[in-house]
């Protein structure tokens, strides 16, 4: 071979060998993409990166975190960045990164996907553990008894029992509620009630809603054989937190009455009702009320208020304590019967979740 030319072979070598290897810098997004280049610039809120397919600006709150040659550059753009996105917004910080693997970052987003995907099929046949729950639906509640025996000179007795069930599906609250009463004063049944509700609220925004409620009341006491209350309305919560939810539902009805002497009455009603529970002091204690005015359209002085008001106090693992008052008056009631009736009631019971 010419001497000339293995002189100038050689040389090139040497020169290749000794030439510093100009390491590329990248950008990383937060949406997984990044940029190969070198970063001429990262003042403001850009960082410029020149690239093979030309140079591109990118915001400083897009970018997840850089590399650049010489890791006292990358630190220096790294807090740089992270100075103007704490400045912007909320962000996670920025960080300097080491080179990645594009190949083995494929990899590992398929994998990551696919163990998403095979996450998400396994939630749709688990419920959620937050309660007794079927039907795709979580459900929860409520049972409390109160029972008061007085021995003396007479012997008094009191039950009550009540539960409660809860549960959303998708826009639709359902409550069902039931509850019976009974009072003893020596010989004499002073108290014996039983009730039982059904509410269905349609929750058409955030706040308004389409509500609905049947109920059925049996009361020995007034005669009643049975009572058949059907409503709806419109509703609006007024408040709706996790601490305090206060609502209200206004529209027409549906009410029938079969008394004991077998008579019996239907008519048309306006029906209001109330609703409001609210917690203390972290859930220390609970106030709650509830009412409804239901009046006959066609005479309204014959109207029908019912009412239950109380406290509940959280003791431990679910167990709870209710002291309650329910108050109903009948502005029109049967012969022989009065229009008031209240009853007190202290009740221990369970809830879940």
């Amino acid at each position: 071979m010419n001497k000339k030319y293995l002189s100038l072979l050689c040389g090139l070598s040497l020169w290749a060998v000794s030439a510093p290897i100009q390491a590329a810098d990248k950008v990383f997004l937060h949406n997984g993409d990044h940029f190969t280049g070198e970063i001429t610039s990262y003042e403001g809120n850009n960082v410029t990166i020149k690239t093979s397919y030309g140079q591109f600006d990118l915001p400083i709150d897009l970018v997840k975190g850089v590399y650049a040659d010489g890791q006292a550059r990358a630190a220096q753009i790294a807090a740089h960045i992270a100075v103007q996105q704490a400045a912007l917004q909320d962000v996670a910080p920025v960080t300097a990164m080491p080179p990645v693997d594009a190949a083995l970052a494929q990899q590992e987003k398929i994998a990551a996907a696919a163990a998403a995907a095979a996450a998400a099929a396994e939630a749709d046949d688990v419920v959620e553990d937050t309660g007794f729950g079927f039907w795709g639906a979580d459900f929860s509640g409520n049972v409390n008894l109160g029972y008061d025996l007085k021995r003396g000179n007479s012997e008094n007795s009191a039950l009550n029992i009540d539960a409660t069930v809860l549960t959303t599906l998708d826009k639709h609250d359902l409550k069902f509620k039931g509850e019976y009463n009974r009072e003893e004063d020596g010989d004499t049944v002073s108290v014996d009630n039983r009730h039982l509700s059904i509410n269905h609220d349609y929750n058409f925004t955030d706040r308004w809603f389409i509500g609905s409620k049947v109920k059925f009341t049996q009361d020995d006491l007034a005669q009643l054989d049975l009572r058949t209350n059907a409503s709806t309305g419109i509703g609006y919560h007024i408040f709706k937190r996790d601490d305090l939810d206060m609502k209200f539902v206004v529209g027409p009805g549906y009410l029938h009455e079969k008394f004991e002497n077998d008579s019996d009455d239907s008519e048309m009603t306006y029906n209001w009702a109330f609703d409001y529970k609210q917690k203390f002091y972290d859930d220390l204690f609970r106030l709650f009320h509830e009412h409804s005015l239901n009046a006959p359209t066609e005479d309204t002085e014959a109207y029908l208020f019912e009412s239950q008001s109380g406290i509940r106090v959280p003791i431990r693992r679910g167990i709870v304590a209710t002291g309650q008052v329910d108050f109903d008056w009948d502005n029109d009631p049967a012969a022989g019967t009065v229009e008031d009736d209240t009853t007190y009631s202290f009740k221990l019971g369970y809830e879940w979740p």
